[in-house]
């Protein structure tokens, strides 16, 4: 087998989608796993439908089977989020602050950064639950990096994007 259960995702060129009905799998959008379940599962996403399967191994590969697509529950939803790179995380600051006008409140940005990152990725922001700190902490983070860098200033209480079009 190429690769074992915590390293799952490294190994997505290998999986295969199995017993899916057609009108909830779309082949064409590939398979991402993004975490294991509690109950032994894999989380995937086709898209932006997330499934629960089993993974079947096979000779070199491991095989999903009896998927059954699911809403992101709270730590699945965070699961999401989590799995957003540094870059991706910076890109949701940007986003977030050109939708408000290159403007926030400094007392809120990171709340509502983390809210529409939330939305962007097809979760209901009141899903992240006890996740919220960890993820402010990676939107926290992105901000920082971003000031050090000079892409955002805080100007008269709020958090600016420098460059903003």
């Amino acid at each position: 087998m190429c690769c074992n259960i915590a390293r799952v995702s490294g190994c997505l060129v290998m999986l295969s989608a199995a017993p899916l009905m057609a009108q909830d799998f779309d082949p064409a959008l590939g398979v991402e796993a993004v975490s294991v379940l509690e109950d032994g599962r894999v989380l995937v996403r086709n898209g932006e439908t997330a499934f629960g399967c089993d993974l079947v191994p096979k000779a070199g590969t491991v095989t999903l089977d009896d998927c059954v697509v699911r809403p992101p529950l709270d730590g699945e939803a965070a699961v999401l989020l989590f799995a957003l790179s540094e870059q991706d995380w910076r890109a949701a600051v940007r986003d977030t602050l050109l939708d408000a006008q290159c403007r926030l409140s400094a007392f809120t940005a990171i709340g509502e950064v983390l809210a529409a990152t939330a939305v962007a990725n097809g979760v209901a922001p009141e899903t992240i639950g006890g996740a919220r700190a960890a993820l402010s902490a990676r939107a926290e983070a992105a901000v920082a990096q971003m000031l050090r860098e000079g892409e955002l200033s805080y100007r008269d209480g709020e958090l600016a994007l420098d460059a903003c079009p």
